[in-house]
């Protein structure tokens, strides 16, 4: 079975989340009686319910298969039920704490002015050139300026493409 979509399995089924593995199987067979292809000839919705349980019942008799589905929301056959277990510890736990995003190697001087705080990879800050904080200058860009500006889109673009790196692992590793 490929990626399932945010279905309600067990309101296909309609059963409640609670549901004992012998409630599911009994309402499958009902449910099948009812939606059959051989009992419906050539009704296409019928087909398409008969379906429709058939692939929840597939995910909800399936122990392994059902707590991936419980805990993500979704079932892949390509998700190991380990990394879906801590994955939703993680989100139950508000996000799990520090972003796992590797920064390491990236400059992030060229984001702050006179006086305005920097951060840098390890999430620390320092006060940059000792001067008063305060709003960005809203001037015009010109001369150096422009040429810092350049700085800051090319290290924005930087910082997307590695945000985007980390978020295309992470991920990744959800569906190995």
């Amino acid at each position: 079975m490929a990626t399932t979509q945010n279905k309600d399995y067990y309101a296909t089924l309609g059963v409640k989340k609670t549901a004992t593995s012998d409630e599911i199987r009994k309402a499958f067979r009902k449910a099948a009686r009812k939606y059959h292809p051989d009992v419906n000839p050539g009704d296409k919705k019928a087909e398409e319910k008969f379906k429709e349980i058939s692939e929840a019942n597939d995910i909800l008799s399936d122990a392994k298969k059902r707590k991936v589905y419980d805990q993500l929301g979704f079932y892949s056959d390509q998700i190991d039920p380990a990394q879906a277990e801590a994955y939703a510890r993680q989100q139950s736990a508000g996000g799990g704490g520090r972003s796992q995003v590797d920064f390491d190697g990236f400059d992030f001087s060229g984001f702050g002015g006179p006086g305005h705080h920097r951060f840098k990879a390890d999430g620390d800050q320092d006060q940059a050139d000792g001067g008063e904080t305060g709003p960005p200058p809203t001037h015009p860009v010109s001369g150096d300026e422009g040429e810092n500006l350049e700085v800051r889109k090319r290290s924005l673009a930087k910082l997307a493409g590695v945000l985007i790196k980390n978020f295309a692992h992470n991920f990744g590793s959800l569906t190995r």
